[in-house]
């Protein structure tokens, strides 16, 4: 908005009246008279009542009003020659003479407020928090099932391996064999099949019954293994010489007649019993003796064999002998048993 020539001509005289009559009020100057004399003195007069504010605001208000007289506008002087024309206001006059404009009519220049418009579209996802805290573990689960494992891996021959898993299943796995016959490309030399065995308790149930005899303790197991502590059991097939020894003990003043035989598979083997005497107490000293001997057996994969004994007398059993002294002697087991194989593999 641009200030014009007239509102400009306008401001100039509305100042030029102003001085005017500023100009008129200075030149009235008041005339003061002769000093009288001072009159006598009166009476003291009584003290006034007191008086309020609203009083005295209302005698200042009267004593002003008759008092103060607003001087009278003169007469409208003869209209002066017109001045030159001021320079043009600069943008800085302009762009503030339109704000203070802007500000007094704010109000007015106000329109009704619009209409409310669409949503905007959504924004972009924000960046993921941070981890929160990690909560308290939980209560453990149950144990699983037991698992099957592999118990034995064994070659057996020169064309496969063996593969035992802990349930007792077996699975074969049979070799390459290399081109033109022979052995197989995994071919190595079959281990030796060997076992010793023995124990270290007195056997006194053989009492006119078939009882087999019992090796709890294993010192050498390759192949051959004993099971439910009397099974003597190979893991090949094979021709396998089975060695024992058994020391017999009389504890009664007669002889006593003891047998020994073998079992395969749980079957008594043709041929194989042998009778023999075991000899009376004499004097302090019980009667003993030793029986030992061996079988030669041939056996099928996974066969298992026993020794067998039985006595008339309870007075006569299979005897353990502590270490002893004078001189150092280390103990004599009850039973004794070893087995190897013996032909060509």
């Amino acid at each position: 908005m641009a200030i014009t020539d007239q509102v400009i001509t306008t401001i100039i005289d509305a100042v030029a009246a102003l001085n005017t009559r500023v100009d008129d009020l200075s030149a009235q100057k008041a005339i003061a008279g002769p000093q009288g004399e001072r009159g006598p003195q009166g009476e003291p007069g009584q003290d006034a009542p007191p008086v309020s504010d609203e009083q005295i605001k209302a005698a200042a208000t009267e004593w002003l009003a008759a008092n103060i007289t607003q001087p009278a506008d003169g007469e409208q002087g003869p209209q002066g020659e017109r001045g030159e024309r001021g320079p043009a206001p600069t943008e800085e006059e302009i762009a503030l003479a339109v704000a203070i404009w802007f500000e007094a009519n704010a109000d007015r220049l106000r329109g009704p407020a619009g209409e409310r418009g669409p949503a905007g579209a959504n924004g972009s996802d924000g960046a993921d928090g941070r981890d929160g805290a990690r909560g308290p573990a939980g209560a453990d689960g149950r144990d699983g099932n037991d698992g099957t494992g592999i118990a034995l891996i064994e070659q057996r021959d020169e064309k496969s391996f063996w593969i035992t898993l802990t349930d007792g299943r077996e699975f074969e796995i049979e070799l390459p064999i290399a081109k033109g016959g022979g052995r197989s490309f995994f071919y190595s030399p079959p281990q030796p099949q060997i076992g010793a065995f023995y124990s270290l308790q007195d056997q006194t149930d053989g009492i006119n019954n078939a009882t087999p005899m019992r090796y709890e303790v294993t010192q050498i197991s390759k192949g051959v293994s004993v099971k439910n502590l009397t099974k003597i059991t190979v893991s090949e097939a094979g021709t396998y010489n089975i060695q024992f020894s058994a020391q017999f003990i009389n504890m009664n003043s007669s002889e006593h007649e003891v047998s020994i035989w073998l079992s395969k598979n749980g079957v008594n083997v043709n041929h194989t019993c042998t009778d023999f005497t075991v000899p009376t107490k004499h004097g302090n000293f019980n009667g003993h003796t030793v029986a030992a001997w061996n079988f030669f057996v041939e056996a099928e994969m996974n066969d298992y064999f026993e020794l067998y004994w039985s006595a008339p007398s309870s007075l006569v059993y299979i005897e353990y002998a502590e270490p002893r002294t004078t001189p150092i002697r280390p103990s004599i087991p009850s039973v004794i048993v070893t087995v190897n194989r013996v032909d060509p593999i």
